[in-house]
């Protein structure tokens, strides 16, 4: 029996049937870089590991004077959860182009308007395009190229708490 199997049976039979009581303290006592592993594991343990309770210490340790409710995607403004994203939009209302911005840049990653997609023009290549309308130029010009995302892939990697 390969290991990845045997760890995926042993997960299934093991923790998964703790009372969530006791998960949430076993839980509890995890860095939060684990914390987030957990997250992606199962819808069940995504529900567990989304508790507020967990994230609460992670999150008084980087803000204690702050009263904001602790969650996963709280905790990822911290650990850079967009680093090494190059982010350029296209087809967006510039409402929705300044707050994507504001989000990418808050959590580590870098956003420019006007860029090589291709890198060959002497321009930094774009890590991820976000696409309000598929249809632009500036679209058409990326697919196969980098990453083509709607706009609620930023929503979505902070509710997970990881890149998506």
């Amino acid at each position: 029996m390969d290991p990845p199997a045997a760890q995926s049976r042993a997960s299934d039979s093991g923790i998964s049937v703790l009372p969530p009581d006791c998960l949430l303290l076993v839980l509890a006592t995890l860095p939060a870089e684990a914390l987030a592993r957990f997250l992606q594991a199962s819808p069940l343990m995504r529900a567990i590991a989304s508790s507020p309770a967990l994230w609460r210490r992670h999150c008084a340790s980087i803000w204690p004077e702050d009263a904001a409710p602790a969650s996963p995607s709280r905790y990822a403004r911290h650990v850079h959860l967009f680093r090494g994203v190059l982010l350029c939009c296209t087809g967006m209302a510039p409402e929705a182009k300044a707050k994507a911005h504001r989000w990418v840049e808050s959590m580590g990653g870098r956003c420019e308007c006007d860029m090589s997609l291709t890198g060959s023009t002497g321009g930094v290549k774009a890590t991820h395009v976000l696409c309000g309308d598929a249809s632009t130029d500036k679209a058409r010009a990326a697919r196969g190229r980098t990453r083509l995302l709607r706009p609620e892939w930023l929503h979505d990697s902070l509710r997970e708490a990881r890149l998506l």
